[in-house]
C-alpha cells in the first residue's frame, strides 16, 4: 500500500520554533538510541526533561520513548 502525505509539506527555517524544538529535543533523543552519552541527551535526562525520568522503571516499556514503529 502506498504511503500517503497528510497535508502539503513546507519549508522551516532555522528561526522556525518547530525546527529549533527538533535541533535542541527530538535530535537528542533519537540519537540517544544509539549513543546514550551524546551529550544533550544527557543534560535533558539530568534536568529530568524526558519521559524516562518521571515514568516507573516498571513501566518504561509500556510508557516510554518508542524509538522504532517496528519496536
Amino acid at each position: 500500500m502506498p504511503s500517503a502525505l497528510i497535508g502539503t509539506p513546507r519549508r522551516h527555517k532555522k528561526t522556525s520554533v518547530f525546527c529549533q524544538m527538533a535541533d535542541l529535543v527530538l535530535y537528542p533523543i533519537a540519537r540517544a538510541k544509539y549513543d546514550p552519552q551524546y551529550r544533550p541527551f544527557q543534560f535533558l535526562k539530568h534536568a529530568g526533561k524526558l519521559v524516562v525520568c518521571v515514568v516507573l522503571s516498571d513501566e518504561i516499556e509500556l510508557l516510554g520513548t518508542k524509538y522504532s514503529c517496528f519496536d
